[in-house]
């Protein structure tokens, strides 16, 4: 598969949200996961409405497939998920798409 993959998580923390743990977590992990071959670009989110439970995210997106699973199974990833992840996330949703191909055939909606 060519087309790009993004990857999206939104989660929420064991700590409070404006706690400097949240911000050690945030910022290390930034650094972890944007080191490890294949991620071609990395954003940290900050979630604003009152109707999602889930305060941060992080959407990374990779050239490729075949990227996108190297990175899945990359030593370093699977390391930061027991290590880190699993000891300071509460909860989450993850989601990995590529383009829908038809999207580029829809008219634009107006609002």
């Amino acid at each position: 598969m060519g087309e790009h993959v993004t990857h999206t998580v939104f989660f929420d923390l064991l700590v409070q949200p404006e706690s400097e743990e949240a911000e050690r977590f945030l910022a290390s992990s930034r650094l972890i996961l944007m080191s490890i071959p294949g991620v071609a670009q990395f954003q940290v989110l900050r979630q604003i409405s009152p109707r999602n439970d889930l305060p941060f995210g992080f959407i990374m997106k990779f050239l490729n497939h075949a990227a996108y699973a190297a990175f899945q199974s990359h030593p370093e990833y699977r390391h930061y998920l027991r290590e880190v992840w699993q000891r300071q996330v509460a909860m989450f949703q993850e989601i990995a798409y590529v383009p829908w191909k038809e999207a580029s055939l829809l008219e634009p909606v107006e609002m």
